[in-house]
């Protein structure tokens, strides 16, 4: 169904593909070509619809409607030609219309003529309505016939497609199983290439005439992947018998090698063995040194000294031994790695059908001979580290016997100390003898209320004086009384200083205020050099160039006097903490640092504003140099202009103007 203007039209409103009796109520595609527009709905009038022929497409730019069947015309004789001529008694310029009654006569005949002229046209058009009901008719039973056609064709086209794709199935199908076979017999091994043969022969009598198209090029497959299987599996049988030789080869090689791995293990395990020995003599040569028991251990410096030389000879004969051990690995560790290495070949077929193969090795006789040289090594590490650990303990044996003995001696002479001074030999010292202890030996006298203090610290309660086992706290508390009084008279020292120095802090302070006064001075100076540059660089294009230069001159001494002046604030500042006495010198110049910081910091910065300044002035007097050779330029430009124009109207050249302007001659 189509809506449009007119029937026949090239205008399209809107489209329905259904092909009912009367047009869809919804469903309609606006436009004729977009997508389904739910808000355009038909609704029926109430009438019943004529019958209407089956709506057709005849393409873009036609519409299809339904017709309804236009009424059937009048019979020929309904209608009536108008008569021809006026009314009866009716003739042009004939004075009869004046007559009574001819208005309404002439009135009568115009309204017979007027219904007769409608029903000519209601004819003419019945006429054409039914001449076009047939044109549209005509044109239906053709697109009918037209559109059968077209599904008789497309009937017979897809069957002859069903009848190629079932052809094309079948042909595929035999195509795949020959591809199959194919596959299985570029996978064949020797084991299996007969039977893939006899199945390729077999797969190709029975499903190679149903390849259709593809027989040719599968026949070709089948024969070139044949050759190139059987060429494969002939490569394969020689591969292994080259493997298997090889494999022989290896097996007789790695007897060799094992053979051989064998005498370097037995040679090793000698020179290991040697290393152990060495070890043992060393532990027994060390056991006076080492040995927990008292009567095992050396008793004097003398035996010491004897078991410590034997120890160190035993050492080095350890050593040499483990060394010898390292050297033999370090020697023949490349022909050792080179048989295990042959051990450890693929074994043989045969051999490992028979043959269970630990993990990580490749043979019992290879993992045999690992297991032995890790187990060597292993005793070799252990000799060594064994030996210099009995090393070690025997000197520390040594260390500690020297210790004890020095021990001994030392608590030998301080009985001795204490015999000297316990004159009555009653085991103690008393209050006298205890103050000619401290006198003697620690450089100290007491008095008897500090030998009170001290005698409440050493004798304890009950004890008439100082025993030998407390003669250290004699020693430690006379220690402690001497210490405190020489910090006694440190401390007056110290307060000495301070009050010598606090003296001195007062003068350095007015040395300070005095420099800050003139750091003071030179700032307001600063600030003068700095009002008078800051204007210049304004100055340059309303200044006249004698004025700027003037003025440059009067800033450089203004800076010029700013930097003598900085420069003797500086040696001020330098000279604060000079003339002071040396004993006291270091502690001022702390106590001074942070003002003298403080003023050659402001110093610096004076410095760079001095410099600020002196670069403004240089600026500002370039500026006036370049004004000069600006207004120069000017000038000599002017007076070309004027020589030009004089040697023109005067017809000169370059020569006769130089004479003209050269008056005298020179």
């Amino acid at each position: 169904w189509w809506f449009g203007p007119k029937v026949g039209g090239d205008q399209v409103w809107a489209y329905h593909p259904e092909r009912d009796a009367v047009p869809p109520p919804s469903g309609w595609k606006v436009p004729y070509d977009g997508p389904v527009d739910n808000t355009f709905i038909l609704q029926s009038s109430g009438a019943a619809p004529a019958p209407a022929a089956p709506a057709a497409s005849y393409g873009q730019g036609y519409q299809a409607q339904a017709y309804q069947r236009p009424p059937a015309a009048p019979p020929a004789h309904g209608y009536q030609p108008p008569a021809q001529g006026y009314p009866q008694g009716y003739q042009q310029g004939y004075p009869g219309y004046q007559q009574p009654g001819y208005q309404q006569q002439w009135q009568a005949y115009e309204q017979q003529r007027q219904q007769q002229e409608a029903q000519r046209k209601q004819h003419e058009e019945a006429q054409r309505k039914q001449q076009q009901e047939a044109q549209r008719r005509a044109h239906e039973e053709e697109m009918r016939k037209k559109r059968e056609a077209e599904m008789r064709a497309k009937e017979e086209q897809m069957k002859r497609m069903r009848e190629m794709e079932e052809k094309r199935r079948v042909e595929q199908k035999a195509t795949l199983e020959v591809r199959k076979i194919i596959q299985k017999m570029r996978l064949a091994t020797p084991e299996t290439f007969d039977a893939a043969q006899k199945e390729l022969e077999q797969g190709m009598a029975k499903e190679l005439p149903g390849c259709g198209s593809q027989q040719q090029a599968l026949k070709a497959e089948a024969d070139k992947c044949l050759e190139e299987s059987k060429k494969r599996v002939e490569n394969l049988l020689k591969a292994r018998q080259e493997e298997k030789e090889r494999k022989e080869a290896e097996e007789i090689k790695r007897k060799e090698q094992e053979a051989k791995a064998k005498e370097f293990i037995a040679e090793l395990t000698s020179l290991v063995e040697a290393a152990e020995a060495g070890l043992d003599k060393l532990k027994q040569t060390a056991a006076p040194l080492t040995s927990e028991d008292a009567d095992a251990k050396a008793a004097s410096l003398e035996e010491v000294d004897k078991a410590t030389a034997a120890m160190e000879e035993a050492g080095s004969e350890a050593k040499a031994a483990v060394a010898a051990c390292t050297d033999f690995i370090l020697e023949k560790g490349p022909e050792m790695k080179e048989s295990i290495s042959a051990q450890s070949a693929p074994i043989p077929a045969i051999a490992k059908a028979t043959m269970p193969v630990l993990p990580g090795a490749q043979g019992p006789a290879a993992n045999d001979t690992k297991q032995q040289l890790a187990k060597l090594l292993q005793r070799i590490n252990a000799c060594g580290k064994s030996s210099d650990a009995v090393m070690l303990a025997g000197k520390s044996g040594k260390e500690d016997f020297l210790r004890r003995d020095a021990a001994k001696k030392k608590t030998e002479e301080i009985e001795a100390t204490f015999l000297k001074y316990d004159k009555d030999k009653d085991t103690m010292l008393s209050e006298a003898e205890a103050a000619a202890y401290a006198k003697s030996e620690l450089s100290f006298a007491c008095n008897k209320d500090l030998l009170g203090k001290i005698w409440k610290c050493a004798v304890t309660d009950g004890q008439k004086g100082v025993p030998m086992e407390n003669l250290f706290l004699l020693k430690t508390s006379v220690g402690i009384a001497r210490e405190m009084e020489r910090n006694k008279k440190r401390k007056a020292a110290r307060e000495a200083k301070e009050k010598i120095i606090a003296g001195l802090k007062d003068k350095l302070k007015s040395k300070v205020k005095d420099v800050e006064k003139a750091a003071s001075a030179l700032e307001k100076e600063l600030l003068t050099v700095e009002k008078a540059v800051a204007p210049l660089l304004g100055k340059v294009r309303c200044t006249p160039v004698p004025d700027m230069i003037k003025e440059a001159d009067a800033v450089d001494k203004l800076i010029k006097k700013g930097h003598a002046h900085v420069e003797t604030v500086k040696k001020k500042v330098t000279a604060i903490p000079q003339g002071l006495d040396d004993k006291y010198e270091e502690d001022l110049k702390l106590f001074i640092a942070p003002e003298t910081k403080i003023l050659e910091l402001r110093m610096g910065r004076s410095d760079q504003r001095l410099n600020r300044a002196s670069n403004l002035a240089n600026r500002f007097r370039e500026k006036a140099a370049w004004k000069e050779a600006s207004s120069i330029d000017k000038v000599r430009g002017f007076a070309l202009k004027l020589a030009h124009q004089h040697a023109k109207q005067h017809s000169l050249d370059t020569d006769a103007l130089f004479s003209e302007i050269d008056k005298n001659g020179d």
